[in-house]
């Protein structure tokens, strides 16, 4: 009963946006009393967590929930949980070596897959944000669309234009327009910049047509795209 009414004040302070602290730190005390009369109780610790990541409070919250998964250690909502709240707190290099110890043993999460693409693309590590976007999305990744957002920002990473702008045309849900919307402007000004350092600025035979071509197909339209094809011949 104790538990149930712990997990009610929790819920009702976790409220997205206006946390209310006196809910949760009431949830917290009587979670703790809990916890010392069952430490290996891994729903007390995941309650915990999500207390003190509601408050932002991340490190603590990743504490939390390692603490859960440590006795639940199959559990793939709690593995997301570590692996989220560590990315939540900037701790990206540790959200990656985390995927990497639990995908070693199920390679078939694709949630962590995704978090562990958001965790390298926050770190700058292209080629691996590639990687495991694909990986998330080739064992079933459909359930986490804005996959396909790291996806693309990661192939922008490595210069791959075209395939960025292809993965972009299959992200359909509205809430992610801003984030497409971005990403199309980064593959725009990335064409034009190779376009306009001329032809001595080390710029590929091969990205220079890759610039030309993606230009007059996806951004014709845009001002002063016209006027460099036409220097260019096309």
């Amino acid at each position: 009963r104790d538990y149930h009414r712990a997990m009610a004040l929790a819920h009702s302070g976790s409220r997205l946006g206006n946390p209310k602290r006196d809910l949760l730190s009431a949830a917290r005390r009587m979670l703790r009393g809990l916890i010392e009369k069952d430490p290996e109780n891994p729903s007390l610790w995941m309650l915990l967590g999500q207390c003190a990541k509601v408050e932002g409070q991340y490190d603590v919250a990743a504490k939390h929930f390692r603490k859960a998964w440590r006795f639940r250690p199959g559990s793939r909502l709690l593995s997301e949980a570590v692996a989220d709240a560590l990315c939540l707190g900037e701790r990206y290099g540790e959200a990656l070596d985390y995927c990497r110890q639990v995908l070693k043993k199920d390679s078939g999460h694709a949630g962590l897959w995704k978090i562990r693409a958001f965790g390298a693309l926050r770190k700058g590590d292209f080629h691996e944000t590639v990687r495991s976007a694909r990986e998330c999305l080739k064992i079933g990744g459909e359930l986490y669309p804005s996959v396909r957002c790291y996806l693309a920002a990661g192939l922008l990473g490595v210069g791959d234009l075209e395939a960025a702008l292809e993965v972009l045309e299959k992200v359909t849900e509205s809430r992610f327009a801003p984030m497409v919307q971005e990403l199309r402007e980064q593959a725009f000004q990335q064409a034009m910049a190779w376009l306009q350092a001329g032809k001595g600025a080390g710029i590929s035979p091969e990205r220079r047509l890759t610039a030309k071509r993606l230009l007059k197909r996806h951004f014709a339209a845009r001002q002063g795209v016209e006027e460099i094809l036409q220097r260019e011949g096309v």
